[in-house]
């Protein structure tokens, strides 16, 4: 089993494993490329990635060979300085590992499957489109499961300050335009019989994917916005995947919902959930109108999912409010001065 260890661990065991271990490979190797054959079985530069879809930018990575075994034989690096077969063993172990991308205990693949499957899941997958998403192996544990941000100031909505997740601000502004992101995620660690323990709504290997890939795919577009939202949502963000993650949660006709983003709670009177029953500030009408103002082809997408496939779709429910308002509207202008075409073309 490998450990599970913080990202400054990880990376001082490297260290020390790069400072160990090549030069004793050099003097054991006939060639550099022999050596480099060892040390980077997975392909060279360190990470490989496997495309998703030929028309997708989601990639799934495997971790490199030097993080494996800071993870799973760091004990062991005496030995691999000195016994090469011991080396080439480990080698092994690491391929066979990789090269088992559809092992539904371990596989980002079939994840990805499973949502894709679902409209839901359909319309999130295939508005990846602007940037590129890497999913790799999370080693530090199921808490650290989420988006790596790689620069802030691209991600974020341009003109808005940004603030972290407790609601400080970090004195810069959002710029736009999106950024490759990485996602670290391992399935393993949830459902059931997963290794964080988690339990409740959203807690299995494909929900909790879903929500990450909503935050990857806002980076992705620039569109992110840390407007801070009261009650367990922390901001607009987290409000924004955990109501799409419900959608797509009542889509898998699971009638429990989750209630927020602190916790995996279950979501009471999810029929009034447009009406505040939270008691959240902004409210959800509020909320959603911004996630349609920055992504209305999204949420045209979402809104038009019907309620047997989805009984749970607050998106829908607030565009059909839109859609009666503008009907009242032309009728009210149509009366008043004839007729008056296209009208709801015009609306956004």
């Amino acid at each position: 089993m490998a450990d599970h260890i913080n990202k400054n661990e990880l990376i001082r065991r490297m260290k020390i494993l790069v400072d160990a271990v090549i030069p004793a490979l050099a003097d054991h190797t006939k060639t550099r490329q022999e050596m480099e054959d060892l040390v980077f079985p997975q392909g060279h530069p360190a990470r490989a990635a496997v495309r998703w879809k030929p028309e997708s930018e989601i990639y799934v990575s495997y971790m490199s060979f030097i993080t494996w075994m800071a993870l799973n034989d760091f004990n062991r690096r005496h030995d691999l300085t000195t016994d090469l077969n011991s080396f080439r063993r480990d080698k092994a172990k690491y391929q066979s590992r990789r090269a088992r991308p559809r092992d539904p205990a371990i596989s980002v693949l079939d994840q990805l499957g499973d949502i894709f499957i679902r409209r839901t899941g359909k319309v999130l997958l295939t508005s990846i489109t602007k940037k590129k998403v890497i999913i790799e192996p999370n080693v530090e544990g199921v808490e650290a499961t989420g988006v790596k941000e790689p620069d802030p100031v691209k991600v974020n909505i341009s003109g808005f300050p940004i603030y972290d997740f407790d609601g400080k601000s970090s004195g810069e502004i959002g710029k736009g335009g999106g950024a490759d992101v990485l996602l670290e995620y391992s399935p393993e660690m949830f459902g059931p019989h997963g290794t964080g323990g988690l339990r409740g709504p959203g807690t299995n290997p494909d929900e909790a994917l879903f929500h990450e890939l909503i935050h990857a795919h806002r980076d992705t577009e620039g569109i992110s916005m840390s407007l801070a939202v009261s009650g367990k949502y922390f901001n607009l963000e987290e409000f924004v995947a955990v109501v799409i993650t419900n959608i797509y949660l009542s889509e898998k006709k699971q009638s429990r919902l989750r209630d927020n983003e602190k916790d995996f709670s279950i979501l009471q009177q999810p029929d009034k959930f447009l009406d505040n029953v939270q008691h959240i500030s902004p409210e959800p009408r509020a909320l959603l109108d911004v996630f349609r103002w920055k992504q209305p082809q999204y949420f045209w997408r979402m809104a038009q999912i019907d309620p047997s496939i989805a009984a749970f779709n607050p998106i829908r429910q607030l565009y059909l409010e839109k859609t009666r308002i503008v009907d009242w509207a032309v009728d009210a202008i149509q009366t008043t001065f004839g007729p008056l075409s296209r009208v709801k073309d015009l609306i956004p």
